[in-house]
């Protein structure tokens, strides 16, 4: 069976109501570099967007639970974020650590959400035992920067619970490409859904590129068509039960630039 590759938007203006009701109206969580390029020293920004809309800020998360990071050599060195009330974003600058790749990352740790007869409560099922359902949710971003020809960087995971894996370097992706990915769960490869779109393709919420269903758990294609920046999205749902929740949610998001 062949895998499905389905461009979901070819006509300006149609909006993705479809994917609005899978993805249950929640905040998508962006972490994007001020730049893709920068040598030893430079001072790399990180803009943190929780939205619909990509890419512009649209609510401010607590800032407890809001975190950004400069991934390498196996460390995570936090960045310190301030909060934007115009902009409803956080940023932050760090040098950086190299002339060679390194990974801008980011973390929304998890929240507990209640479903309770009185609406969504935040809490546990401990804090309300007659909730229907009680979820967490865990959300994670990351870009490459200084992706290069003959580095791995991209083969590497840095170990977020739900991390989406390129199987091409970023440096060689370009207008028309269908990048390979995976996507791990817990450092296993899983089939989910793949969803993609660009800085500027549509202001309307939830609205994507491109949509795919992978067939393998070893691979999934997703199409480029425009030059800029892009977010490739994935999540997984996760039902085993504890004795806070019943579900596990968690969204990843991987920003590339395509020349």
């Amino acid at each position: 069976m062949p895998r499905i590759r389905c461009p979901l938007f070819n006509l300006a203006g149609i909006t993705a109501l479809s994917l609005v009701a899978a993805t249950a109206q929640a905040h998508e969580f962006i972490v994007t570099p001020s730049t893709f390029s920068a040598k030893a020293g430079e001072t790399v920004s990180a803009t943190v967007y929780s939205t619909h809309t990509f890419i512009k800020g649209e609510e401010l998360e607590d800032a407890g639970i809001t975190r950004a990071f400069i991934v390498h050599d196996g460390k995570r060195t936090p960045i310190a974020l301030q909060g934007d009330t115009g902009k409803l974003v956080y940023a932050g600058t760090a040098p950086a650590p190299t002339d060679k790749a390194f990974i801008v990352s980011g973390l929304r740790t998890p929240i507990m959400l209640a479903t309770t007869p009185e609406g969504t409560k935040r809490g546990n099922r401990k804090d309300f035992p007659n909730a229907r359902v009680v979820r967490a949710i865990e959300k994670f971003s990351k870009a490459i920067i200084n992706a290069s020809g003959n580095d791995e960087i991209w083969k590497t995971p840095i170990g977020d619970r739900l991390e989406i894996m390129l199987k091409t370097s970023p440096a060689a992706i370009k207008v028309g490409d269908e990048v390979p990915v995976q996507v791990l769960y817990d450092g296993e490869p899983i089939l989910t859904k793949l969803y993609a779109t660009y800085d500027g393709f549509s202001r309307r919420g939830m609205a994507f590129a491109f949509y795919a269903e992978m067939e393998e758990a070893d691979t999934g294609y997703v199409k480029i068509t425009h030059p800029g920046t892009w977010i490739i999205r994935a999540e997984h749902i996760d039902d085993t039960r504890t004795d806070e929740i019943d579900r596990y949610i968690a969204r990843a998001v991987l920003v590339l630039d395509v020349k």
